[in-house]
């Protein structure tokens, strides 16, 4: 009798122990509460927070940011070409990249948002061998380093529209604006993104301009501007209906006469390749040249293109040639006018 009571409490005891250690295991295998609830550790308050998860760190960082990009719903128009614009206005202010050297991270992400100083806190990874980050964004630090951006870029905005008020000459009055346009449309977004972060800073914003006002002077200003068009050998007026429409879309005027010419030629021939596709070789030359015949741009591009039939290798051709235009010798038009700003 003895024995059994004694092999009860053993037994008792061993069953005790190891639901004990069953829960502590459970518990132990518990994901953190911040992985499901990541305002438990940082307040919303004080913080924008968001998880991110992937297959390793990177992934879920990467992730984690794209989430808290989710909670800004406007755009940032990020083209190459955009940036690469703004940065070169800008270039030899007192205040460039370098102004910004205390953000710990500056994150382009995937959704179109550019989000300054995020900041990586907590990281975990589960038995799975999923791992979980959260990313988050001090709204007060992260409320001025905004404020000093957007003001910063509301100054040079405000001095390019003083100096295209300060002279006659509508191409340089036309680049003044089309740079502080450029820059207020940089502005726009940041501007409604620190609405959401911290609306005590948003209120507090001094810009001395309206968005709306600058865009719709632009176009007027544009209209003012004209260009004559001049391509030799432009079949059916190919090139020439292409520069029309990007000319017509900044707003400018293309007449017979005008304050800027684009001059040039195209030229389409067969290439023998002895191969059962048919080739052609294409080339390209472009001028922007004054109304007094002073060149200011030159672009010239070639390449080949090929198709079972002749007439689909000359329209891949001028597809080539058109993206060619659209792309390079309209970057280079942008950039005579940005000089002028200088």
């Amino acid at each position: 009798m003895k024995k059994s009571l004694l092999f009860l409490i053993v037994l008792c005891f061993a069953l005790s122990v190891q639901t004990n250690l069953s829960a502590k295991r459970i518990k132990a295998s518990k994901d953190p509460e911040w992985v499901t609830n990541p305002y438990s550790k940082y307040s919303e308050d004080r913080f924008l927070v968001a998880i991110g998860e992937g297959d390793n760190r990177g992934a879920a960082e990467a992730k984690a940011a794209a989430n808290l990009a989710k909670i800004f719903e406007t755009e940032v128009t990020s083209e190459e070409v955009y940036v690469e614009r703004y940065q070169e206005i800008v270039k030899g202010s007192s205040t460039t990249h370098s102004e910004f050297s205390d953000l710990s991270q500056d994150v382009s992400i995937t959704t179109n948002q550019t989000l300054y100083n995020v900041q990586y806190a907590e990281n975990y990874t589960n038995k799975l061998g999923r791992t979980f980050v959260l990313a988050y964004i001090d709204r007060l630090k992260t409320g001025n380093i905004y404020t000093q951006k957007i003001e910063q870029n509301a100054e040079r905005i405000n001095a390019f529209i003083k100096s295209s008020e300060n002279t006659d000459n509508y191409l340089k009055k036309y680049a003044y604006l089309n740079a502080a346009l450029l820059i207020a449309s940089v502005n726009k977004p940041i501007i409604e993104q620190v609405q959401i972060i911290s609306i005590a800073h948003h209120n507090s914003l001094v810009l001395n301009y309206n968005y709306n006002d600058l865009f719709m002077l632009t176009k007027e200003v544009a209209q003012k501007v004209h260009f004559s068009l001049s391509i030799s050998n432009d079949d059916e007026n190919r090139l020439c209906s292409i520069i029309s429409d990007i000319i017509t879309g900044y707003g400018f005027v293309v007449s017979d006469k005008g304050d800027l010419k684009i001059v040039g030629d195209v030229d389409i021939e067969s290439v023998d390749l002895k191969r059962r596709e048919k080739f052609v070789r294409w080339n390209l030359n472009l001028n922007l040249e004054s109304n007094d015949g002073v060149t200011l741009i030159t672009h010239s591009q070639r390449g080949r293109e090929g198709h079972l039939n002749y007439p689909e290798a000359v329209s891949r051709a001028y597809r080539a040639i058109e993206s060619e235009i659209r792309l390079e010798f309209n970057k280079k038009l942008m950039k005579y006018f940005d000089n002028l700003t200088k």
